[in-house]
């Protein structure tokens, strides 16, 4: 278990009181951390016996910031949507957050297209918010240098996995994996010049997303806030779609008209035009090189999965290729809005094929 349950105990009878029982269940996510779970506490309230749960998070160095990114939220119209931070404990190198328990209504909302609407609805109020504040916390003076890091770990795994290529349906692509990695701080730049700058959740999918239907409206609450920076909307939007069409075909199938309902929300023109696409493209790519296609690639290498955990990794990492490999198609020849590169020389040749 990597999780001291002294320490847990401690923060939970400082809350309420004396405790007549503790139990842990281990929850899945939370990739910057060492475990997450749900602590489940029966307590006594004078003559009455009562039960709480909430959850444990214990995480490295970056614990703090993540805490700083909670008592943000919890002071932003965001707070209606995230969990509520109950404490902390421990220090800048082993920390924990103690956070709100919520409950789902249902295991897997997806194929209700009302839930996936719910979620872009947050979205747009998150990116709504004012900068002021979030972005001391959420940029970090070494993030870019973690997204740079991310990125070239990215394509040296692919590497990896394309030499043993063998049942994988790997194409090649390693010269517009080093391109994109090399690029992403500029692509960044280069997205956020185009849309503007927000606070983003940084990490959405939709183990991050639960949702709760009350008096027959739908909300999303987002968790594990501890990828949240100051970036492109897009970003968000974009991560969210692409990873819930890869199980939800109709999310792909009705891609557009998600995208319109988030800029309508936004008060953007809600008209999808030629460069929200592409833009759409070249953010995907960031959120894959930031992390994403990492963990599927690794987990395509590691012998001790299960075959078939590595073969959805593999689906799942093509998937994140292709989009890499459009997304290189259009920066390479200049072909996002507002992007231009150098003019060609006489008589060279350029290939237009991703």
């Amino acid at each position: 278990m990597n999780i001291d349950m002294e320490v847990v105990r401690s923060f939970a009878e400082r809350r309420y009181g004396a405790l007549e029982r503790m139990t842990a269940k281990r929850l899945s996510g939370g990739l910057d951390s060492f475990g997450v779970y749900r602590i489940d506490v029966k307590f006594a309230k004078g003559d009455t016996a009562r039960t709480a749960q909430f959850v444990a998070k214990h995480l490295p160095e970056s614990g703090m910031r993540e805490a700083d990114v909670y008592r943000l939220v919890a002071a932003s119209p965001a707070s209606l949507f995230a969990p509520r931070l109950l404490g902390t404990a421990g220090g800048s190198r082993d920390m924990y957050l103690f956070l709100q328990w919520i409950a789902p209504n249902r295991q897997w909302p997806w194929r209700d297209r009302n839930a996936t609407l719910a979620v872009l609805r947050q979205l747009a109020q998150l990116h709504s918010q004012p900068l002021t504040g979030f972005g001391g916390v959420s940029v970090n003076p070494s993030f870019e240098a973690e997204m740079h890091n991310s990125a070239a770990s990215t394509a040296e795994l692919y590497s990896r996995a394309f030499h043993r290529r063998r049942g994988t349906g790997l194409r090649p692509m390693r010269s517009a994996m080093r391109r994109i990695a090399g690029d992403l701080v500029s692509i960044r730049r280069h997205l956020i010049q185009e849309t503007g700058a927000a606070p983003l959740h940084g990490d959405m999918h939709s183990g991050n997303v639960i949702i709760r239907t009350r008096k027959r409206r739908t909300d999303a609450m987002l968790l594990d806030w501890g990828r949240a920076r100051v970036g492109s909307p897009l970003e968000d939007v974009a991560s969210w779609l692409h990873s819930l069409g890869y199980w939800e075909p109709e999310v792909k199938r009705s891609h557009d008209s998600f995208i319109r309902h988030y800029l309508e929300c936004a008060g953007r023109p809600h008209l999808l035009s030629r460069d929200v696409r592409r833009l759409l493209w070249l953010a995907s790519a960031s959120n894959a090189m930031a992390g994403a296609l990492q963990y599927h690639l690794e987990t395509m290498l590691d012998p001790a999965v299960p075959p078939h955990v590595r073969e959805s990794s593999a689906g799942v990492a093509r998937d994140w290729l292709r989009i890499i490999r459009r997304a290189d198609h259009y920066w390479r020849l200049g072909d996002a809005p507002g992007h231009r590169t150098a003019p060609r020389r006489s008589g060279s040749r350029r290939s237009v094929t991703p």
